[in-house]
């Protein structure tokens, strides 16, 4: 981070709200600003990616799922509201397919004029990814994940992988080692959501190292840069 100018890194309260919306616009701000610079756009929600790179025509109340896959069927039912009628009975007690309701409603997104950009995915063996996974999580736990969210408690932040586990852990349900087990299988289905979102991607190129990553983008900046 001393040698490269990062944005949008820690810029947010935890008692704010931040949303798809606002990350749109503060991107944008961003490359309106720094015009002669090559920007690089690192993170794994392909939605927040997506928004920049193909300039999402978003209103400033438009309801962010983004997370969805994290949160409750009785908070997917609340999402919802009084369309929950529409659904058959089955359907309302199906996360899936409230999801989908929801996406249908929010998420019907217009493009606008897309970004000169290479798309890279990294991708390595999903056994490995499942191994990262599990080694993070051990190092979040070594570096004061537990005392993070005892200081946090009074925040809501349920529907968050690494805090909504705690939950039951502060009610006396389970102990450190279920919350350990929890982040890690819910940052392990994340993780194949991920994949699917990207493989939506007919333009993304799935690169496996770093030295594939840099002769790709190199090629990309002697057509383009």
């Amino acid at each position: 981070m001393s040698n490269v100018e990062h944005y949008l890194f820690g810029h947010v309260s935890i008692k704010e709200e931040y949303n798809l919306y606002r990350y749109q616009k503060e991107v944008k701000d961003i490359l309106k600003n720094n015009n002669q610079k090559t920007a690089f756009l690192v993170g794994g929600t392909g939605l927040y990616i997506d928004s920049v790179v193909y300039n999402y025509h978003l209103k400033e109340n438009q309801k962010d799922v983004s997370n969805l896959q994290n949160l409750s069927i009785k908070k997917l039912q609340k999402i919802i509201g009084d369309n929950l009628n529409k659904l058959n009975e089955s359907d309302r007690n199906n996360p899936h397919r409230l999801i989908r309701f929801i996406q249908k409603g929010e998420q019907h997104l217009e493009r606008g004029e897309e970004l000169k950009h290479l798309y890279l995915i990294y991708y390595d063996d999903f056994g490995n990814i499942e191994e990262n996974i599990r080694r993070r999580v051990k190092e979040m736990f070594e570096k004061g994940l537990l005392e993070e969210n005892e200081k946090l408690k009074e925040y809501n932040l349920n529907g968050t992988i690494g805090y909504q586990e705690f939950e039951d852990y502060f009610k006396g349900k389970i102990d450190l080692d279920g919350v350990e087990h929890n982040i890690y299988t819910n940052t392990r289905k994340y993780a194949k959501r991920q994949i699917t979102w990207f493989k939506r991607n007919e333009n993304a190129i799935w690169v496996k190292n770093y030295k594939t990553a840099k002769k790709n983008v190199k090629n990309f900046c002697n057509l383009r840069c």
